[in-house]
C-alpha cells in the first residue's frame, strides 16, 4: 500500500469528514520502533487502505484516510519480520495535526521510554489528537508520558463483551477495533462490515458487534450520527436546535446526551470544527479572511478574528503566515 509524503504539501484537518471536506484526509499517524508488529500497526494500516479502497469504488472520491509511519529519527524500521518501512521523524511531522494516533509496540519501544524528545512530542500530540490508541509496549510509553488511558475519547458503544480466551495479543486486537470503528463513524456500517470481513474474517464473530443494524439507535448513537451531521453541515447556519430535531430528540436531552457522550457541549462541538476547517483553508488556500469564515459558518471575518483571538491567541492572517513558513520549512528541510 502506499502512505503520504510531504510533497503533497498538504496540511490535514483534524475533525474533517471526507462528506464535508472533500479532499482533506483524515490524518492517521503510526509510530514504529524496530521489533514491531505487522499483525498489530501493520493491519491497522491495512484496514484504512481497505477502506479508501472499498468507498473509492462506490462513490470515486479522494482517500479519505492518509497514514503516515513516524519515528524517532525518521529512516527505516524493521518489523519483527525483518521487514523494513521506511519512515519520517516525528519532528518533522510536527505541523501535521493528527486524527488518530497509534504507538506500536517493539523491542526499541522499551528502550525509549527515557527518550525526552519522544515523551515531548506524545504529550503535545494527545493534546490536540482525537485519540490515542497504544499497541503492545506503547502503552509502557504513554505510561512515561503521564498519559492515561482515560485520555482516549469515548467510542460508541460496541457493547463488546470480554471473552475467557482473551490473550496478550488482544492490545492488536483492540487497535484493529478503534480502526473499524473510526471506519464505520466516517464512511457508515456497510463499509466498515466490508472491510472487517476482508482483512479480519479469523475474529469476525468477534467483530460482529461492530456492525450491528444502524436502525436501532440508542441515544448514544444518535448523538456519534448528529456528531458526522454538525461535521458534514459545519458551514451553514446550524443550530443545536436543528441538530436534535433532525436526530428526534428534545434539545434538553439532546445536550445532556451529547455531552456525556462526547464530554463536550454541541456548539462547543460545532465550533471546533469549525476551527478546524477554517486552519485548514487559511494554510491551504489563498482566499481572503472574509471568505474563509463565510466558508465556514462564521458569518464574517470580524467575528472569525475573535474567535481567533480567543482560543489560539492570533488572529486569522498570523495564523496563516506563521504556519505556512512552518511547513514549507519542514518540507525544504
Amino acid at each position: 500500500m502506499t502512505y503520504a509524503a510531504f510533497e503533497d504539501r498538504d496540511l490535514p484537518a483534524t475533525l474533517s469528514a471526507k462528506k464535508f471536506a472533500p479532499g482533506l484526509a483524515r490524518q492517521v499517524g503510526l509510530v514504529l520502533f524496530d521489533g514491531f508488529s505487522l499483525l498489530g500497526t501493520g493491519m491497522v494500516a491495512e484496514v484504512l487502505q481497505l477502506a479508501n479502497e472499498i468507498a473509492a469504488a462506490d462513490d470515486g472520491g479522494e482517500p479519505t484516510y492518509r497514514v503516515w509511519l513516524l519515528s524517532v529519527r525518521g529512516g527505516g524500521i524493521a518489523c519483527s519480520s525483518s521487514l523494513e518501512l521506511a519512515t519520517i521523524a516525528i519532528d518533522a511531522a510536527s505541523q501535521l495535526h493528527f486524527d488518530a494516533v497509534y504507538i506500536g509496540g517493539g523491542r526499541s519501544a522499551m528502550q525509549a521510554l527515557e527518550d525526552i524528545r519522544l515523551i515531548a512530542w506524545l504529550r503535545r500530540v494527545v493534546a490536540t489528537t482525537t485519540e490515542v490508541r497504544a499497541i503492545g509496549h506503547g502503552q509502557r510509553l504513554l505510561e512515561a508520558a503521564g498519559i492515561e488511558t482515560a485520555r482516549v475519547v469515548p467510542e460508541p458503544p460496541t457493547h463488546v463483551a470480554s471473552t475467557a480466551d482473551d490473550t496478550p495479543g488482544d492490545d492488536h486486537h483492540e487497535a484493529l477495533k478503534s480502526a473499524l470503528m473510526m471506519i464505520r463513524r466516517d464512511l457508515g456500517v456497510e463499509i466498515a462490515r466490508k472491510v472487517g470481513e476482508r482483512a479480519l474474517p479469523s475474529i469476525s464473530t468477534r467483530l460482529s458487534a461492530l456492525f450491528a443494524d444502524a436502525t436501532r439507535a440508542t441515544p448514544a448513537d444518535k448523538v456519534w450520527a448528529s456528531a458526522r451531521w454538525l461535521e458534514e453541515n459545519c458551514e451553514r447556519p446550524i443550530s443545536v436546535g436543528d441538530a436534535a430535531q433532525t436526530f428526534a430528540m428534545s434539545e434538553r436531552n439532546y445536550l445532556r446526551c451529547f455531552k456525556l457522550e462526547l464530554g463536550v457541549t454541541p456548539s462547543d462541538y460545532l465550533l471546533q470544527v469549525r476551527l478546524e476547517l477554517t486552519c485548514q483553508l487559511l494554510v491551504n488556500t489563498d482566499l481572503p479572511v472574509d471568505k474563509v469564515a463565510r466558508r465556514c459558518g462564521m458569518r464574517d471575518g470580524d467575528r472569525l478574528s475573535k474567535i481567533f483571538r480567543n482560543r489560539l491567541g492570533v488572529s486569522p492572517t498570523e495564523y496563516r503566515n506563521r504556519h505556512r513558513v512552518h511547513a514549507d520549512n519542514v518540507i525544504g528541510q
